[in-house]
């Protein structure tokens, strides 16, 4: 049975070429008259560019529309049905969607970036999507989308991600099916091959926030999203990673962008590397509950030195679990027995001596806590996380040298793993 026209996607923006353009004689397989070769347009097609615009800005609202409302059908009457991997794409797209407690979607066309591309059109478009309950604000992410025209009407034919233009540019739901599990305050995202192992990360994480919050004492939702994936294709999208190489990293935090313009945090998530997935015993959850300290933490971990949010990290991760199974590194331990003279350096952190550093950056913790009192970190955390010399604030801070700080977690390191007498 012949289909008949949808009278509403007609009036409310659907492209018939010969109307938008305003350009008399011009069919639903004509480009507008003086077309060049593509990504060219002559002056007649400059006058066109803000209808085109308009037209693929309303479609990209209906499209949003479709996504918050599961229309599928409606979904699938923006694609253009000509690639058929595509649109299956787009379809597992939506279904990964469907299973998110999507609280927005919104699609921001940039006019001055639409150009003519054979009859086809390509710009780029800014993503908003938020997370109800898990994201502050809208994350931001850009796009290169093309538009080609099916039957008098341009659809979207194609999505190229601007990998590598903030961190990161794709999600999990962007690359493949996914599956979503929820616990209190924990969004689990798991794939095929790992969602086996959902129900006992949520579980995990739900217990680690138990421990973390009531220890740290700023305010936090306690709530955040974490990434249990088999496969390695997200992890491999990002950037910046410490030590450089993500397949490296058991686990990670990340911030996502958002707000006005993209550049605040909108929400900081987890991933657990494939390999931790597997695992459930005391290590994956200490392991769990040095990253919710670093998401509790929010945007001061990126302001204060690596050495406190690592070893403020550590030092959190281990209270619950009893003092003879608290494990370190054998290389910290050398450091110790050689003599600490300073503390780990931001810049090197995280290369080839990272499990030294994370050691001794945990002790120094110990060792401020053992004189001062746990709150002197906390102190810490917002003295130094807004000094212009974090090293001769935190000397002024506890009225100590840097250098004897760093021998008496030494001291105390020694002290608790090979019983050695730690110095008055």
């Amino acid at each position: 049975m012949p289909r008949r026209p949808d009278p509403v996607a007609a009036l409310s923006g659907a492209l018939v070429l010969a109307l938008v353009l305003g350009l008399g004689g011009c069919s639903a397989d004509d480009g507008p008259p003086g077309a060049t070769e593509p990504g060219r347009l002559t002056a007649r097609d400059d006058d066109a560019i803000p209808a085109v615009a308009d037209v693929l800005g309303r479609l990209l609202d209906r499209r949003a529309a479709a996504v918050r409302a599961g229309d599928r059908a409606a979904f699938r009457r923006g694609l253009d049905p000509s690639d058929p991997a595509f649109v299956a794409g787009q379809e597992t797209w939506l279904s990964n969607l469907r299973q998110l407690p999507l609280a927005d979607l919104r699609y921001a066309l940039d006019p001055g970036s639409l150009v003519r591309h054979g009859r086809s059109y390509r710009a780029t478009v800014t993503v908003s999507l938020r997370l109800a309950r898990y994201d502050a604000a809208p994350v931001v992410t850009r796009a290169r989308y093309r538009f080609a025209p099916d039957h008098g009407r341009l659809r979207l034919a194609s999505v190229d991600h601007l990998v590598g233009r903030q961190p990161p540019a794709l999600q999990p739901w962007d690359l493949g099916p996914v599956q979503v599990s929820e616990g209190a305050g924990v969004l689990v995202v798991s794939d095929a091959g790992s969602a086996a192992e959902a129900d006992g990360v949520v579980t995990a994480v739900e217990q680690g926030i138990a421990a973390v919050a009531p220890r740290v004492p700023r305010p936090w939702d306690r709530r955040v999203v974490v990434y249990a994936l088999s496969g390695t294709t997200f992890l491999r999208t990002l950037t910046n990673v410490p030590g450089g190489d993500p397949l490296a990293v058991d686990a990670l935090t990340f911030p996502v962008l958002g707000g006005a313009g993209g550049r605040s945090v909108a929400a900081t998530r987890v991933l657990l590397s494939p390999r931790l997935l597997s695992e459930d015993g005391p290590a994956r959850d200490r392991l769990i509950r040095h990253e919710l300290v670093h998401v509790a933490l929010g945007p001061h971990d990126d302001r204060i030195p690596v050495w406190l949010s690592e070893g403020l990290a550590e030092y959190l991760s281990v209270r619950d679990v009893p003092p003879a199974e608290r494990s370190i590194s054998g290389e910290a331990l050398e450091a110790a027995r050689a003599g600490l003279t300073e503390l780990p350096a931001d810049a090197t952190f995280n290369g080839p001596h990272s499990s030294r550093n994370y050691g001794v950056a945990w002790w120094v913790c110990e060792a401020i806590v053992e004189q001062y009192g746990e709150q002197v970190l906390w102190s810490l955390v917002d003295a130094l996380g807004t000094s212009d010399d974090p090293g001769r604030d935190l000397e002024r801070l506890l009225d100590t040298r840097e250098g004897d700080l760093v021998r008496r977690a030494g001291d105390l390191m020694l002290a608790t793993y090979e019983h050695a007498e730690p110095p008055p």
